[in-house]
């Protein structure tokens, strides 16, 4: 498994590549650029706002329609898959 860190470092391609092998998860490489600016945006001031839940709920959202894992969502601040409608 890759150290979160590193992920924050790497091209959007090499991101897409791991996600495809399923090495990390999407929620994993969101949670992981929200820790990173959260950080650093004091410093930065890169951000005027970022809003952390409407990104993870969205990724889960994604997630779920791709038929991603859903024991992936269990770790993630109490998110639950929904259900996609037929």
């Amino acid at each position: 498994m890759m150290a979160t860190t590193e992920l924050c470092f790497l091209a959007a391609t090499a991101l897409a590549s791991l996600i495809r092998k399923r090495e990390v998860s999407p929620v994993e490489v969101v949670e992981t650029m929200l820790t990173r600016i959260e950080e650093l945006n004091d410093t930065l001031r890169a951000y005027l706002y970022v809003n952390a839940e409407q990104a993870l709920a969205a990724i889960v959202v994604r997630c779920t329609v791709s038929r991603w894992p859903t024991k992936i969502f269990t770790m993630y601040r109490g998110c639950r898959p929904l259900r996609r409608q037929r």
